[in-house]
């Protein structure tokens, strides 16, 4: 586990980051404050939370990394975050146990991509494909998050897409079937399988 936070600039190149297991951040990567952190050529998978977690005013940007196969999430926002993801993979997260019974995880959702409060996403001729609910979502009721209480954790934020990405093949819990994709963006077509993008 890689934990960074303060007022610094990191780059990480050509790293693998795995198996972060129960401690108080069980994320491959975790990120906060005002850390300005440049992640290049790098896997990181099989964490026991999530491959990326940033927080406070931090910004990341991915470059040709995968994020695959951690156990909750890809990659969470909060807070004002921001990531910059550019040709980039994020795959077959969500495949912790409680992403398959829901009974004791009803608030809580699997997966690629989360966004929540005013953070901010620019993805750019990346991928996100095969993660256990939503491909990409919001902090939104239209997205599953209705029992959060007002304000809490809502997303206000900025999403931008550049260049050409693909977001398929999410939703293999099937946990999402009958929402669609809420939203105006691409993804909501009455051709795209359900789960696969929820933002406003």
């Amino acid at each position: 586990m890689i934990f960074i936070t303060g007022d610094v600039t990191v780059t990480l190149e050509n790293l693998a980051v795995f198996k972060a297991r129960g401690m108080m951040f069980a994320d491959g990567i975790h990120i906060k404050g005002k850390a300005k952190v440049t992640i290049l050529n790098s896997l990181v998978f099989d964490n026991e939370w999530g491959g990326l977690a940033a927080r406070g005013s931090s910004h990341a940007r991915l470059v040709r990394t995968l994020i695959s196969g951690n156990g909750l999430y890809g990659i969470t926002l909060q807070d004002s975050a921001s990531v910059e993801i550019q040709s980039s993979i994020i795959e077959n997260n969500g495949v912790n146990e409680g992403c398959r019974y829901r009974d004791s995880y009803k608030r809580y959702l699997c997966n690629g991509l989360l966004l929540s409060d005013n953070s901010r996403l620019m993805l750019a001729d990346s991928s996100i494909l095969r993660n256990a609910d939503w491909g990409l979502a919001a902090i939104l009721q239209s997205c599953k998050y209705a029992d959060l209480q007002v304000n809490v954790g809502r997303f206000t934020g900025q999403v931008s897409f550049q260049g050409v990405n693909k977001i398929e093949g999410n939703n293999t819990s099937g946990y999402l079937n009958g929402m669609g994709n809420p939203g105006n963006h691409y993804w909501n077509r009455p051709d795209i399988p359900d789960g696969q993008v929820c933002l406003p």
